[in-house]
């Protein structure tokens, strides 16, 4: 099984209208912000509205969605960001509890997303 934080990354790179362009700081954690909403959505367990407003107070990243990004529509970004999770890891059904952007490196924790 892939690393989960190599997997999370290759998501919230499928967000970007060109992948080899490196983001800011702020660019790649509010594009793993996004990634770790359409990862656990793909695996049946979104997050509450609460949780999301609750991490999302806590990003550096502020104001519109930049140009970087294939739209500037958050839904958009997170459908995108879900199909491709669904088609490039259709088996990997961890849960991610966090995951983020530190000192240049992405950092995921997870727990088993199998159910008995």
């Amino acid at each position: 099984m892939v690393k989960l934080s190599t997997a999370i990354m290759q998501v919230a790179v499928s967000g970007f209208s060109n992948p080899n362009k490196i983001p800011k700081e702020s660019e790649a954690q509010y594009a793993l912000f996004l990634a770790h909403i359409a990862w656990n959505t793909a695996n049946g367990e979104p997050p509450t509205r609460e949780w999301i407003e609750g991490l999302r107070s806590q990003l550096m990243y502020k104001g519109k969605i930049s140009d970087l990004f294939q739209s500037k529509n958050e839904d958009l970004l997170l459908k995108i960001m879900t199909n491709y999770k669904q088609k490039m890891f259709p088996d990997d059904k961890r849960i991610i509890e966090a995951c983020g952007y530190v000192d240049g490196k992405v950092q995921a924790y997870w727990k088993d997303g199998t159910r008995p």
